[in-house]
């Protein structure tokens, strides 16, 4: 039986070279997307949000 690659805290442990991969592919598409006039109204519209309490929410797992 195979071994569950996660750790304790649930996090995977992801090498450099793959995450690299992925932020080559999304960093430019996240970029067009918030130089639009529909990403700056999201950007916008999340922007103004910023006092809502989030102390609820689950933690980021770094």
């Amino acid at each position: 039986m195979q071994e569950n690659p996660r750790t304790d805290n649930g996090a995977m442990d992801i090498p450099d070279y793959a995450i690299q991969r992925i932020a080559r592919c999304l960093l430019p598409r996240l970029l067009a997307y918030f130089e639009s006039k529909e990403g700056q109204r999201e950007l916008a519209s999340g922007n103004s949000n910023t006092t809502t309490d989030h102390s609820d929410a689950a933690p980021c797992i770094p």
